[in-house]
C-alpha cells in the first residue's frame, strides 16, 4: 500500500506582498532612470502582459524585443519594442501601458518601512 501524497495548500498573499516582493532587488534610482529612457524590468513586463518571465527571456534571446542587462542580473526591456511585438491593441489594453513607476516605488518603500 502506498501513502497518498498531498500537496500543500496555496499560501494566501500577505498584505503588501506585491509592493514589497516584486522588484525588491531593483534600486529605485535605476528603475526611475531606465523607466524615463523607455525601459521596464522584464519581470514587470511579463506580469503586465500576463506572461511568464521565461516568455520574455525567450523573446529577448530570439531578438524579438530589445533590452539590456544591468549588473549582470537585472533584465530590462524596451517598451516600444514590446508594443511593436505584441501589437498596439494588446499592449494598450494591458496594465503595463498605464503603469506609474513613482506610485509603485512609493508603495514599495512604504511596505519596506512597515
Amino acid at each position: 500500500m502506498t501513502a497518498k501524497r498531498t500537496t500543500p495548500a496555496p499560501k494566501a498573499p500577505t498584505k503588501g506582498k506585491r509592493a514589497s516582493g516584486i522588484l525588491s532587488n531593483y534600486p529605485a534610482h535605476e528603475l526611475r532612470t531606465l523607466w524615463k529612457q523607455g525601459y521596464a524590468p522584464a519581470k514587470l513586463c511579463g506580469e503586465g502582459l500576463g506572461l511568464s518571465i521565461q516568455s520574455i527571456y525567450q523573446w529577448l534571446a530570439a531578438e524579438k524585443i530589445t533590452g539590456q542587462v544591468v549588473a549582470g542580473i537585472r533584465r530590462y526591456v524596451k517598451l516600444t519594442s514590446v508594443r511593436k511585438h505584441v501589437g498596439a491593441a494588446v499592449y494598450d489594453s494591458s496594465p503595463l501601458a498605464s503603469w506609474d513607476m513613482e506610485k509603485f516605488l512609493a508603495a514599495r518603500d512604504a511596505a519596506r518601512a512597515a
